[in-house]
């Protein structure tokens, strides 16, 4: 997503705010379906297929766990499938369940995305003048669990030269070199912070009338697709609302509505999503065009 990415930090964060937003709060099941695949193309074509597979154990574990909890602790619902311990386990408890799970694995991706659309300087830039105490610490909290995730593999590899612990048979052998591995973490994070608070005083963070440099421009492509997230947003709600297309899920499940007007509302919502990754298609068709002419 270079070119997403190329965009105004204003841009970028108006995007994912939008999306997010809507992820969170429509809980229609076309709406979250729409959401969950754009939010899988969109990871998929930011940090690849690789990194994206690596990540699906995790998030598929997470997904479950989720889809389970809610027909276990929740019994609302009119049409009950079976009875565990004398508690129902309905039929709308056991879909929201899972559509809530699609909500929140859905805004998880778009989370990686921002991730890795949103580094420390876009952050920075946009909160410096507003709040810049925030901007700091959520650049720092961004920057910071990926660093931690590459430093605990490199602290394991080099614990795995010359035999793997991990993997020994003894109990005690694995739990020293868990212990090691963490404390060798644990260490390197303070020395980190150290150094860390030692730069930023060297560099005057948090005096009076301090400036940044950055090189963001609001140009014309900028403020094109600024006025378009915010007609999309104000579309989609007005759909949302005046088609009523709010669902629900207890005591029965309401029905899908299909017409004209929520075909609309869809499409729109589908357009807004995609919106970057047609642009980056665009830019790739472009590019392998001028070489092509070479």
């Amino acid at each position: 997503m270079r070119e997403f990415q190329s965009f105004h930090p204003i841009v970028n964060l108006l995007y994912f705010a939008t999306v997010i937003f809507f992820t969170m709060f429509f809980l229609h099941p076309i709406f979250l379906a729409i959401s969950f695949i754009v939010s899988i193309i969109f990871l998929i074509k930011t940090e690849g297929f690789a990194e994206f597979k690596n990540r699906l154990l995790f998030i598929s574990i997470f997904f479950i766990l989720l889809a389970i909890a809610n027909p276990i602790f929740v019994h609302k619902g009119a049409t009950p499938l079976f009875y565990a311990n004398s508690n129902a386990i309905t039929l709308e408890s056991c879909v929201y369940g899972v559509v809530f799970a699609l909500m929140l694995v859905s805004v998880i991706f778009w989370f990686f995305s921002f991730n890795k659309i949103m580094n420390s300087d876009k952050i920075i830039y946009i909160f410096s003048s507003v709040m810049p105490t925030i901007g700091l610490m959520i650049s720092m909290i961004l920057r910071f669990i990926p660093r931690f995730q590459l430093q605990l593999k490199k602290i394991i590899n080099m614990n795995k030269i010359g035999g793997n612990p991990y993997k020994s048979n003894s109990i005690k052998s694995r739990l020293k070199a868990i212990f090691r591995t963490f404390s060798i973490l644990v260490t390197w994070a303070f020395e980190n912070s150290i150094d860390t608070a030692n730069t930023m005083k060297a560099r005057g963070y948090g005096l009076k009338n301090r400036t940044t440099f950055h090189l963001y421009k609001l140009e014309a492509r900028d403020i094109v697709f600024i006025i378009f997230i915010v007609l999309s947003l104000l579309l989609n709600l007005a759909l949302y609302n005046f088609l009523d297309l709010r669902f629900y899920y207890y005591p029965e499940i309401a029905p899908l509505k299909l017409s004209v007007g929520s075909i609309l509302a869809y499409g729109s919502y589908l357009l807004l999503l995609l919106m970057p990754i047609i642009i980056e298609i665009k830019e790739e068709l472009r590019w392998k065009l001028l070489i092509s002419k070479i």
